[in-house]
Formats: C-alpha cells, sequence, structure tokens
C-alpha cells in the first residue's frame, strides 16, 4: 500500500464519508469484511475511528511529558492515516460467526484490562508529502488547495473555538502545515464507488504550540471530555436539530466546587458541540429517542458524559480501558454489539448454550484437518495417504457434543454431508443398531438429494448411487437391506429376502462381523468416489461394546487404504475420559486404531470454560460489554468451575428464577450482584438439575420421568400411542407437557424425534425415580408396546426344533409395524428386562423369556449376535429356577443353544460350554446335536485343542451309527509310515463302497430337493462331519478319510445333497485323485460339488469348499500360475466380500505361494508378502504361521533380512524354532509340515543336499495326509534330484530305486498336468540318465527342461536345470561347457531374484563379472 493519505479527525467526519465508504483496519484486509446484517455503516466506521481516538488519547493522557491537560485536546488534533482500495471479497466470517456464535478465540470478545490490542501500536509522527503523485490516486474523491465543503448550522456542529486556542491547538504550526490543506470534496462520487474501502493505517495526536495548563483535571473529567469527542465521531447528521436549547451544559461535579468552577473556566474557551441534560430525562434516554444510535452507543456515551454528581448514567465509566475495551468488542463484533434486538430481545427469549462458546482453538483444530481434506494432496504430506481421525475426550458435560456439531453445521454450509449416532448408557447390546443407524442416515440423505430440487444435489446423489451399484452386486445389496433399510428407497429393486446366511447358517454366524466391515466400507467407499467430503461422528464410545468398536475401526482403517476416499473423509469420535480406564476396551481398541499406518490421529481435549469463556458467553447472549458482566461472570465460574453444562444449567436457572431480568427502561438485562452472592449452592450439576425440576408441576414432571425411562431420543409415535396407557400413570400427559419441558431447555425435538438435551439430564432425572417406581414404569411400557407386536400373541412351542418365525401368526406379525418404528420388539422386550426383579408370577416370567427368545431370534437374522446375547441371557434369567422343567424344557434348551450359539459368533469360545453342555445333560441325545455342533466348533476355535476336537466329534459321529474305524492301529500305521494303515486298501475299500451307494441315487434330484430347507438335526450333523474332518486335515489325522466317505454316504441317504454337504464331495474327488490316481473320476466328484454349490448360492458361499475344489481337484487341469491369479485371489476376495476372513487368509497364503513356486520375481513377492503377512496374521494368526515359511525361504534366496517378519506376531514368537515347538506341542501337523517343508526347500535351493534330505525325512510322514498339488509335485521333484545325487555320490542302491520311485510318481501326474509337471519331469530324467551314465540323453532331457519352463515362464526352473546340467557337466569333466550353464544359471537367478543364491554359484565356480556379463550382484539387488 505504497499511496496514503493524512487528515484530521475533524475533516474526516465532518465530510460525511463515514456514512458512505467502508473503513477497515489493516488487519482485516486479509480476512476480507464482513458487513452481513449490518444496517448502519456509519456506526461501524465509527466505531473503529472512536476505537483508536481512545487509544491515541489515553496513551496522550497516560505518557505525555508536555505538561498539556488531555480535555484540552479536540478532534483537530488527531490525524488519520488512510489508504484507499478495493474491499477484498475473499471472506466466509459470515457463515463462520453465524455457526459459532461469533465467538472466534482470535477476535475473543473479552480483554482484560493490560491487553494489547492488535491495533494498539505506536506510529511515528506524520509528515506531508509535497509530492502532488502521492495524493493523486485519490483524485476523483479529494481536492487539493480549494476549501472543503460548507455545511449548514455551522455554529450547532463545530465546537466553539477561540482564534487563540485554534491557532494553539491546529493540526500544525506554519512548518509543517502548508496553505494546501487537505480537505474532502466530491462525496458524491465516494458514494457512488461502492468499492471504496478505505484502510486506517493509524492515528497520532499532534499538539503544536499549545502551553502547558495550570491545573489537572480530574480522572471523571478526562473520561467526560473523552466522550464529547467519540460523541462527535458518532454524531449523526439529522441530529443538529434534535438538541433543544433546554438542555443544560453537562458538567462533572466532584470533590471541590471551586475546583469544579476552574476546571470549567478552563475549558469554556474550548468547547464541544452543545450537550444538554433535561433535569427529567438521561442522557441515555434522549439518544434512544432520537433513534439513530444502537442502544449500546447510547449507553457508552451517556455513562462516559451523563457521570458525576447527579449524573444519570447507567454504569458510570471510571478508566479509559473499559472504553477501550467496549469500542474494541463494537468494532471486532458489530452484529452483536452494534445491533439493536428490539422486540425479540426480553427475558423469555434468553437461552443460554445455544452457540459454541470456549475450547474455539480445538473447533480450529478439527476445521485445519477438515481443510487438509481439501488441500491438494500432491504436497506429500504424510497425513495425505491416512485416513484422518479426531478423537475429543472430556468429561460429561464438557461440551464435546456441541462443539463438534458446530463444527458439523459449518461444514454442512461448505457442501459436506455430515452424519452422526450417540451410544447411550446401559445399551451396548444395541451398539450396532446406533452404528447402523449413521450409515442409514447416509443412504436416507442420497434418496432426499435425488428427490430434492437442487441440480448439483440431484446429479450427485446419481453419481454415488452409479459408484455404489458398481461396488456391490445384488447378493451384497440384499445383506446390506437387512442392516440399513433405507438402500432399497435409494436403490430399486433390492429384495431383503435374498440376504445371504439368512436361515444362519454357520458361515453367516462366523463371518457376519467380517461381512459388515466389507459391506459397509464398500458403501461408503463407493459415495466417497463421488465429489464431496463426509464427516462422520460417534458420540460416546466408551459405550459402545467391543464388537462395535471393532467394526467401526475396521471401516476408518478401510477408507485408509483407498486412495480416493481418504481424501475426502473426516471421522470424529467423542468420550469421555474419565470413564476410560487403561482397562477398558476402548483404550485398547484405540490404541489398535493408532498403530496402523492408514489412519492419522489426533487427540483434543475440551477443557473447562474459563472467566473470560463465561464472560463471551454472557456478552454474546445478553448484548453487554464486558465491563457490565465481569464480576457476574467470575461468580458463574467460581461457583461452576468451568464446567459447561454447569454453567449453561446455571444461567439458565437464574433466568429461570428471575434473578436475571430485562429492563425495558434500561435496555438491556439486569441483576442484584449481592443477591447472587446468596444464592444457594449447588455441588454439582446433578443437583441442580435436581432442583430445576423442582419448579416443574407434579404433571410435567411425571412425564418427564416416563420419557426418561424411554430412553435418550424417542420416536414421536411411540409418545403418542403411549397415552394410550391406561395403566400407567401419567401417559396421557406426555404430549401436552412437551411444550413446557421444551420451554424449559430438558428437551428438545426434531422431525419425529423427541430427545433430551444432553445425557447428564436425562441420567438425573432417570436416576432420581425410585428403583421400584421406575421398574414398574418399565413394566407398563415394556408390557402395553410388546401388546402391539407379536408379543402379544400366546406362544407355542411346538417341539426344539420348530422355527420362531411359526410360533406367531404370520398376517399379525407382517401388521406389527404399520405405525410404530421398526424395532418394537426390541424396545418392548428392553423395557420388561428393565423391570425383571417386579415380576414374581412363574408363568409371566415364562412369557417374558419368550419374548426375550422372539426379540433375539429377531436380532440373530440381522447379524446382530450382541443384542441376540443380551436377549437369550436375559430369557435364560427369567427362567432361574424353572429350566428344564417338563412345561420349559423346550424354551430352555432354544435360550442355551442361541446362547452358546450367539457367543460362538461373537469369538467367545470359552463360553459356549456352559451353554452347550447343559443342553446335553438335560435333553435327548438326537435333540442335542446342534449343541454338540456348537461345542465341537469352539473346540476347534480354541486353536490348541485339536486332538481334543476330533475325539469329540469322533464320539459324537459314532453315537451316531457312522462306521469310523478305532483310531490305535490307524494311528501306530500312520506313524511308522503307512499311508492311511499298512496300506490304502482300507481307505480304497471304503471309497468304493460309498460310490456304491452314490450309485443308487440320482444327484440331479438329490440336488433339486435341496432347495427346500434342509432338516436341522440333518444340518447339525452335516455340520458336525464338517467340524470333525476340518480338524483331523488340521492334525492330517488318518481318520480324515473314513469321515469324508460317512459325509457323503449320509448326504445321499438322508437326501441332504445341501451347501454344507458340498466340501465332503470336493474331498472326496481328491480321494479319487490321491488313492485311485483317478484323475477323472475326481473331476467329476468335484463337478457335483460345484452343481451342489451353484443350487445353494442363497445359503452362502462355502468358501472352503471353493478353495478344496481349486487347490485340490480342479488345479490338475490348469496351470498353477492360472489358479493362483484367477481361482485362488477371486475366491480369496469372495471370501473377504462375505467375511469368511479366516478361510479367506488360508487362500491368500495359498495364492502367494504358488506364484513363489511358478517363478514369479521374488523382489515384488517379498514385498507384496510382507503386506500379506501383516492381513493375514490379522484374521488367522495360524494361516500366517504357515506363510511365514515362504517368506523365510524368498528371505534366503535373495539374502535379505528376515527378522522383521516375526513382528506380526506380536513377540509372541521370535524365532522358528519356538513356531515349530508350538505347533508340536497342539498336534498341529499343517504348520509342523509347513515349517518342515520350508526349511527342507531352503536347503535344497542353495544345494545343501545332505542338510535337505533331513529335513526331508522329518516331512515325509506328513506328506502321505493328502498335500495340495503345487507341494505334491515339488517335493517329489526335489526329493528325487537329492535321491539321484546322492546315488552318483556312492551312497547306495537305495537312493537310486528312491529317485526311480519319485520319477514314476511324476510320470503318472504328467499325465494329467503336463503344464505343472512336464518340465520338472522331465528335470529329473535328466538326473535319472545322469545317473545310469547316458551323457546325450542327460543332455538332451535337462535342455528339454529348459525349454519347458521357458515355454512356461519359470525363470527358477530354468536356473536350477542350468545348474544341475553344470554339475552333472563337471563331474564328467566337460569343463566349458559346464561353465556355461553355470553363467545362465546365475543369469536365470538374478532374474527371479534369488540374489544369495546367484553369488553362492558365482562364488563356489569362481564366476568372474565379466564372464557372468553381470555388474556385481550386491548392486542388484535394488530392481
Amino acid at each position: 500500500m505504497s499511496e496514503s493519505l493524512t487528515i484530521t479527525l475533524r475533516d474526516l467526519v465532518a465530510s460525511g464519508c463515514i456514512s458512505k465508504c467502508t473503513f477497515v483496519f489493516n488487519h482485516e484486509r486479509g480476512n476480507g469484511i464482513n458487513l452481513e446484517g449490518i444496517t448502519n455503516l456509519r456506526c461501524v466506521n465509527a466505531a473503529k475511528l472512536s476505537l483508536l481516538l481512545a487509544q491515541t488519547w489515553g496513551r496522550f493522557h497516560d505518557n505525555d511529558e508536555s505538561g498539556i491537560d488531555p480535555i484540552t485536546v479536540n478532534l483537530d488534533n488527531f490525524f488519520v492515516k488512510l489508504a484507499c482500495s478495493s474491499i477484498s471479497s475473499e471472506f466466509d466470517g459470515a457463515t463462520f460467526d453465524k455457526a459459532f456464535g461469533e465467538s472466534r478465540e482470535e477476535d475473543n470478545l473479552t480483554m482484560e484490562s493490560n491487553d494489547v490490542h492488535p491495533l494498539d501500536f505506536k506510529m511515528e509522527p506524520f509528515e506531508f508529502d509535497d509530492n502532488e503523485r502521492s495524493l493523486g490516486f485519490i483524485a476523483d474523491i479529494f481536492d487539493i488547495n480549494e476549501d472543503g465543503p460548507k455545511q449548514d448550522n455551522t455554529e450547532s456542529t463545530s465546537f466553539e473555538t477561540s482564534e487563540e486556542t485554534s491557532s494553539e491547538l491546529s493540526c500544525r504550526d506554519q512548518n509543517c502545515l502548508s496553505s494546501d490543506k487537505v480537505k474532502f470534496d466530491n462525496i458524491n462520487a465516494a458514494s457512488e464507488r461502492a468499492d471504496i474501502c478505505w484502510t486506517i493505517l493509524g492515528m497520532e495526536i499532534q499538539v503544536c504550540g499549545a502551553s502547558p495548563c495550570q491545573k489537572e483535571s480530574l480522572n471523571l473529567q478526562r473520561i467526560q471530555h473523552l466522550g464529547r469527542m467519540i460523541y462527535e465521531v458518532f454524531l449523526h447528521q439529522d441530529d443538529i436539530s434534535c438538541l433543544p436549547e433546554k438542555f443544560d451544559a453537562l458538567s462533572v461535579v466532584d470533590e471541590s466546587d471551586a475546583q469544579n468552577k476552574s476546571n470549567e473556566e478552563n475549558s469554556s474557551t474550548n468547547r464541544h458541540p452543545k450537550l444538554q441534560r433535561c433535569k427529567e430525562k438521561s442522557l441515555f434516554s434522549h439518544l434512544l429517542e432520537v433513534g439513530h444510535y444502537p442502544v449500546s452507543v447510547c449507553r457508552l456515551m451517556s455513562d462516559m458524559i451523563d457521570i458525576g454528581i447527579g449524573g444519570l448514567a447507567d454504569v458510570p465509566f471510571t478508566k479509559v480501558s473499559d472504553v477501550i475495551e467496549d469500542l474494541q468488542q463494537m468494532s471486532s463484533h458489530p452484529n452483536v454489539h452494534l445491533d439493536n434486538p428490539e422486540e425479540r430481545f426480553f427475558s423469555s427469549n434468553l437461552r443460554f448454550g445455544q452457540s459454541c462458546y470456549g475450547n474455539m482453538g480445538q473447533v480450529m483444530n478439527i476445521l485445519r484437518v477438515a481443510s487438509s481434506l481439501e488441500a491438494n494432496y500432491s504436497t506429500g504430506s504424510p497425513q495425505a495417504d491416512c485416513a484422518q481421525c479426531i478423537f475429543v475426550s472430556g468429561i460429561a458435560g464438557s461440551g464435546k457434543t456441541f462443539l463438534v456439531n458446530s463444527v458439523g453445521d459449518y461444514l454442512l454450509t461448505q457442501g459436506w454431508i455430515v452424519l452422526g449416532a450417540k451410544f447411550e448408557q446401559g445399551q451396548k447390546h444395541e451398539s450396532l443398531e446406533f452404528l447402523s443407524s449413521a450409515f442409514d442416515k447416509l443412504t436416507m440423505t442420497l434418496a432426499s438429494m435425488r428427490d430434492g430440487k437442487a441440480e448439483e444435489d440431484i446429479e450427485y446423489s446419481k453419481c454415488a448411487t452409479r459408484a455404489l451399484s458398481d461396488a456391490l452386486d445384488r447378493d451384497s445389496m440384499s445383506s446390506l437391506a437387512t442392516f440399513l433399510p433405507s438402500i432399497k428407497e435409494l436403490i430399486g429393486d433390492v429384495d431383503e429376502n435374498q440376504v445371504v446366511g439368512n436361515d444362519g447358517a454357520d458361515s453367516d454366524k462366523d463371518n457376519s462381523h467380517w461381512r459388515l466391515v466389507f459391506l459397509l466400507s464398500s458403501l461408503l467407499g463407493a459415495v466417497l468416489r463421488a465429489d464431496r467430503r463426509i464427516m462422520i461422528y460417534f458420540d460416546d464410545l466408551q459405550w459402545s461394546d467391543s464388537t462395535t468398536l471393532a467394526l467401526l475401526f475396521e471401516i476408518v482403517i478401510s477408507m485408509g487404504r483407498l486412495p480416493h476416499a481418504r481424501k475426502r473423509f473426516l471421522f470424529v469420535g467423542m468420550y469421555r475420559d474419565n470413564e476410560v480406564a487403561d482397562a477398558h476396551h476402548f483404550t485398547s481398541k484405540l490404541d489398535y486404531l493408532r498403530r496402523n499406518k492408514n489412519v492419522n490421529i489426533e487427540t483434543l481435549n475440551v477443557r473447562r470454560l474459563s472467566k473470560n469463556d463465561i464472560s463471551n458467553m454472557m456478552m454474546n447472549e445478553m448484548r453487554l460489554p464486558q465491563r457490565m458482566i465481569r464480576k457476574f461472570a467470575r461468580i458463574i465460574h467460581k461457583r461452576t468451575s468451568g464446567h459447561a453444562l454447569f454453567v449453561v444449567e446455571l444461567l439458565n436457572s437464574l433466568v429461570r428464577d428471575s434473578i436475571v431480568v430485562y429492563s425495558p427502561a434500561k435496555k438491556r438485562f439486569q441483576w442484584d450482584v449481592d443477591r447472587l452472592d446468596t444464592l444457594q449452592t449447588w455441588d454439582s450439576v446433578a443437583n441442580l438439575i435436581v432442583s430445576n425440576l423442582s419448579t416443574l408441576s407434579p404433571i410435567s414432571l411425571r412425564s418427564l420421568q416416563i420419557l426418561s425411562c424411554l430412553g435418550m431420543s424417542i420416536h414421536q409415535s411411540i409418545i403418542n400411542h403411549l397415552g394410550l396407557c391406561y395403566y400407567l400413570e401419567g401417559a396421557n400427559d406426555i404430549t401436552s407437557s412437551i411444550p413446557t419441558l421444551m420451554d424449559e431447555g430438558i428437551i428438545e425435538t426434531s422431525d419425529t424425534i423427541v430427545k433430551f438435551c444432553h445425557d447428564l439430564i436425562r441420567e438425573t432425572v432417570y436416576n432420581g425415580i425410585a428403583v421400584d417406581q421406575r421398574q414398574h414404569i418399565h413394566l407398563c411400557i415394556g408390557t402395553f408396546l410388546g401388546a402391539k407386536t407379536p408379543l402379544g400373541s400366546q406362544i407355542q412351542y411346538n417341539s426344539i426344533d420348530s422355527d420362531i418365525d411359526s410360533d406367531f401368526d404370520k398376517d399379525e406379525k407382517e401388521n406389527c409395524y404399520n405405525v410404530l418404528p421398526q424395532g418394537l420388539v426390541s424396545i418392548a422386550t428392553d423395557h420388561i428386562n428393565n423391570a425383571s426383579e417386579l415380576v414374581v408370577d412363574h408363568i409371566k416370567r415364562a412369557k417374558f423369556a419368550g419374548w426375550n427368545l422372539y426379540a433375539a431370534t429377531a436380532s440373530m437374522k440381522n447379524s446382530n449376535w450382541k443384542r441376540a446375547l443380551y436377549y437369550f441371557k436375559n430369557g435364560i434369567a427369567y427362567l432361574s429356577g424353572q429350566e428344564w422343567t417338563q412345561n420349559s424344557q423346550q424354551l430352555t434348551c432354544r435360550l442355551y443353544q442361541g446362547a452358546a450359539f450367539t457367543s460362538l459368533a461373537l469369538g467367545d469360545a470359552e463360553e459356549v460350554p456352559r451353554y452347550a453342555n447343559a443342553i446335553v445333560s438335560n435333553v435327548p441325545f438326537e435333540h442335542s446335536l446342534p449343541a454338540q455342533h456348537l461345542l465341537i466348533r469352539s473346540l476347534e476355535c480354541s486353536g490348541s485343542k485339536n486332538q481334543e476336537t476330533v475325539s469329540t466329534a469322533i464320539g459324537v459321529l459314532r453315537k451316531l451309527g457312522f462306521d469310523i474305524p478305532s483310531a490305535p492301529k490307524v494311528w501306530l500305521s500312520f506313524i511308522v509310515g503307512g499311508a492311511w494303515g499298512q496300506s490304502p486298501a482300507m481307505v480304497v475299500q471304503r471309497m468304493k463302497k460309498t460310490e456304491e451307494i452314490a450309485s443308487k441315487y440320482n444327484l440331479g434330484e438329490l440336488i433339486r430337493d435341496g432347495t427346500c430347507r434342509v432338516d436341522k438335526s440333518k444340518r447339525a450333523v452335516l455340520n458336525i462331519l464338517d467340524s470333525a474332518f476340518l480338524a483331523c486335515l488340521r492334525m492330517r489325522s488318518p481318520h480324515l478319510p473314513f469321515i469324508i466317505c460317512e459325509a457323503v454316504n449320509y448326504s445321499f441317504e438322508q437326501g441332504c445333497a445341501c451347501g454344507e454337504s458340498a466340501l465332503a464331495f470336493a474331498y472326496f474327488g481328491y480321494l479319487k485323485i490321491w488313492f485311485e490316481d483317478d484323475f477323472m473320476g475326481g473331476q467329476r466328484w468335484g463337478n457335483m460339488a460345484l452343481k451342489i454349490l451353484q443350487n445353494a448360492k442363497q445359503q452362502g458361499p462355502f468358501i472352503r469348499t471353493r478353495f478344496v475344489l481349486y487347490s485340490l481337484v480342479f488345479c490338475w487341469g490348469r496351470t498353477l500360475r492360472k489358479c493362483a491369479e484367477q481361482d485362488l485371489f477371486e475366491t480369496y476376495e469372495l471370501g473377504m466380500k462375505h467375511g469368511d476372513v479366516a478361510t479367506a487368509s488360508v487362500i491368500l497364503g495359498s495364492h502367494f505361494r504358488w506364484l513363489v513356486w511358478e517363478g514369479d520375481k521374488l523382489i515384488p513377492l517379498r514385498e507384496k508378502g510382507e503386506q500379506y503377512l501383516k492381513q493375514i496374521a490379522k484374521y488367522n494368526i495360524e494361516a500366517a504361521k504357515v506363510v511365514l515359511g515362504e517368506m523365510l525361504y524368498i528371505h534366503v534366496l535373495t539374502g535379505l533380512p528376515w527378522k522383521q517378519s516375526f513382528a506380526v506376531f506380536d513377540g509372541m514368537i521370535c524365532d522358528e524354532r519356538s513356531l515349530l515347538a508350538g505347533a508340536l506341542s497342539n498336534k498341529n501337523r499343517v504348520l509342523a509340515f509347513g515349517i518342515y517343508l520350508s526349511r527342507f526347500f531352503r536347503e535344497f535351493s542353495m544345494a545343501n543336499y545332505n542338510e535337505a534330505s533331513n529335513w526331508a525325512k522329518l516331512a515325509l510322514p506328513y506328506s502321505k495326509a493328502l498335500p495340495p498339488l503345487p507341494v505334491k509335485i515339488l517335493f517329489t521333484v526335489a526329493r528325487g534330484i537329492i535321491a539321484f545325487r546322492m546315488y552318483r555320490e556312492g551312497k547306495g542302491e537305495i537312493y537310486f530305486n528312491e529317485g526311480k520311485d519319485m520319477l514314476n510318481e511324476m510320470e503318472k501326474w504328467v499325465k494329467y498336468s503336463e503344464h505343472n509337471a512336464k518340465n520338472k519331469f522331465l528335470m529329473l530324467e535328466a538326473e535319472f540318465h545322469a545317473s545310469t551314465c547316458e551323457v546325450n540323453k542327460a543332455k538332451e532331457k535337462y535342455e528339454a527342461s529348459i525349454r519347458s519352463a521357458r515355454n512356461y515362464g519359470r525363470v527358477n526352473d530354468q536356473g536350477l536345470a542350468y545348474e544341475l546340467m553344470g554339475d552333472y557337466l563337471s563331474s564328467i569333466s566337460e569343463i566349458p561347457q559346464a561353465i556355461e550353464c553355470y553363467k545362465l544359471a546365475h543369469k536365470y537367478y538374478m532374474q527371479w531374484g534369488a540374489v544369495a543364491k546367484a553369488e553362492k554359484i558365482q562364488k563356489e565356480q569362481d564366476l568372474t563379472d565379466e564372464n557372468t556379463g553381470n555388474n556385481p550382484t550386491k548392486h542388484e539387488r535394488d530392481w
């Protein structure tokens, strides 16, 4: 700003420019100018000029050493430095101020007396610049060397100054004041320029040639004098004729009349405009009647001028600093302190707590994070790769919710979508419902946008809907519909009945948690593809259950993994830090989230309100300056210690009790400070709330008590229906009492919801009800609402296995929700559970146990296992003392079975035996099968009870009549090395029997019959068989083939070829391949399993069955790479999508291993493997242990460090030795085999054949128990190579025979899987011919193997073939040819990424860099 102008304040005011143009301080230019709602531009400009006037005059009066009395200074002595510019349009402060109660911390309304305002600066003395260029930029507004504009009534509008005084106190003496006096001119031209903005650069006093005064004026006289000058600045031109002559001159009567007289004489020659006070009327009243000034300005001038003895000022000023403070507030917040609220501003409308005060730094921190999402992420900020999370903590009532809601309201105005939900105390079992409500709001918002009128909203909704349709298929949409009902309004043609797992299949039970993670993450991620940002907040996280909290945080992590989502997503969580200890589940979950690299967390703590915060609140709500409320605010702060809710409730109670009242005469709220000091003191906000409730009428209080029993938020339709409950006293008065309770600030309404203003209010009301009275209310509400649902029907239990749906009338069930909200069954059941102590009648207790059973079953259908378990437990509690009696056996059995079922679904396997064993002990065996299955599953889930799982399952199967051979003989023969006995004859015989049974049935008919619902007892048997052979598989148990055959037999004989039986069909196909070498037969049985799956797709995806088919049966017909990249990876994605993360993790591990074995580049695989290992360990720690072996294999080949791979086990497993010890101890033969196999391949790959042979001996027994195809081929080839090598080294004929056996095995397999086995078979053939001294044939086979490996893209096998060929040529003294082979082996190993292996060959064969054609290998590790 190079161009500036200096002018006297009198000339500036007299010009009238402050009524036409905009004046801003220099610091306001960067933020723009907020004039929204400002109707009096002159007053805003006058307040700013008066602020500088008061500050400048105050400095002069405090620091000037000239001895000149400050009251001799007038407006001619004040010089204002200005600059002209255009008004900035870049400002959104109006929206911000509206959202946050105009109380930004950087523009704090309060200012302590010793504060320094940003404008309070010292200016150098001004000097005129005679250079015409410096003033030329305002030539259209100002003229030089011309007289200023003439005004009428000059005598009444200007100071009466003598010629002498005027010359003494003129703005400059003759040396500094030229004849080119600057005057305003052509004001009309300025008013026509709407963009003219004057920046106030500063103000200074210049007093030239004045003589020191003989007597010093009094403080009140000085304040009065300053008030007169400020009056001149604010003076409205129309006021000239409004000051009648009857007003006496204003004066100050002080300690000495003589002194007063002297002062009057001294000032008689330098008077201000004639301000006169009528004896019957105050200056404040007169200025109000004039009508040109806001009430605050009238009060300011009255309290400065109408002072002293006989003065009628309301609260007279005693300090200049208070004047500065008032003017500062007017300048900074004109919408508050220069606003006339008029009729709407009286006591009944005064309500504290409607705006956000205090902790504005926290508000700005949240907005800063939100703004970072809108910034360009290409800057490479660390936060750019993370989902942004903010956790706001504080005690109850500290204002967390209000603060976050204020931010949300502001972001809504900026185009964000803001969603939120609140968890409630004592409602942990409803946590999933609270979470679903937030996501349901998202789909409802999109639907309302689509049906709205705003084009941008309609287009956004369409874009988001398309993205959602692309992200989720029909089945996923159907599953989502049960969780988010509004999805059907957004996307048509969604059939809720198609929910996967709706029949309670095992897959749904085990996988619902991760299924919801997938569905909700997909929903949110899809919507975030559209160009709007979303903020989701959850309040009172400390009251959420652990499972729901884990689900929520997994969704947040998922957003962090999606680049497009993390740029548009903000998560805010709130919790009470005083209720969260180190042992609280929230603490551990937050630590887990904090450790995740996909999430960036900021924590904010909401502090107590300071004195300034309380002053800001009172000033803003009562439109008063700080000087008037300072003492009042200190009393409030002392009484409440700054507790936000306490402050609000106390202030509102003072208004309600008329201690704070509005005075029409004074145009302000007033109070008696002395009375405030004597008020009753409450020690807590709860006691204050109780005290405030005492003012309610008995009817309103009773209504409030009933509402508190209904919860934090209540649907209006429930209140309306409850009014018809004649046996609940006061129920019919609730609706009429709501307006009164709203006026008292206790409740509020929103759409169809009535809710308490704060949960502390609800807690206080609820806890204040006597226990027996409270339970009575709950019982009445529950009974009445239950009658409106199927619960009101008479429940009949036909049998233990009957379906819950059949216990109620279907028509009634369909019509029960026509008016009342969904979830009414749960609401009614919750109420009767809260009144259980009042119910003593056995019949009623059995009835309410049935209610809990129904509510639990309804919750299970929505996969809400936590809520279902809550109802099952309450149902059991209602039957206490009468369980397992003749009349209650069926009900008891179903409650206990449900409790076991949901405990298992929630991962609490230790609780399952408590309920399952109770059923086994009290009901006939045939009715206990579901419980038997749950008991077996609980053992299986423990991870360390494999032997117990197998023995328990086999015991149940034998009791059911299944023919399972006794263990000792089979186990003995297995241990000594037999293949399932002394020979496979026993297994083959059992398989033939199964095929004979199968030949009697038409599979097509069985599959068609499978569309019918399978009997629960049959399903339980199939589930037991499923659990049995999965446990056997983990242990490599010899019982496995027999259990598979029995499962297939049962499926045919019982006509239940359903999804649960498909796994047995798939495994039977592999038995055909393994024991009979019947590859075509294996494919046929695999196709049967696939047809069963296709028919049972409504039951679930059955991921484990698909895995067995693709990894054991169908893989023979395609390359392993294709199986890994397509079949396995697609099955993995399907498993993750449907929540079967445990099986999906196993599949991902197999996918990774197969890519390693197929020769994919090791360095990229190593990086991918580290990611996979972390993900697998998260979902399936046992699968991670197996994958670890492949990571160690890669580390050995590449020579890169491997210790970080164990970090995923959090210190529980530090090395491979402890890993193996744990596997052997737990009889986990899959893991033990995986470790042995990894050690074998590591030694084999590094050509340590003796060590490899030792590990092969340890792995060999496990290899005979159905290993997958890649393992069989690789293990067989490697053993054959070692055997032939040992033979050639002269270690005996036995090794040659062993090698031939391996060759014969490979010859068999190459016929059916040429693309997987051919190059390896040729390699083994070459080794055979090398062992039989057939040189030419050996060379031909080596070369053929290399060509075949090249054709299939197996660079690893090319390197191995060249290495073996080099070894052989070297052994027959063809050294040059051997060196060439070693060079090529080195080349292909390097291409593979096996740097350590390549270096070993280079070192052992003395290959130079020139010979290999490579740079030093140590520098080639980063490709």
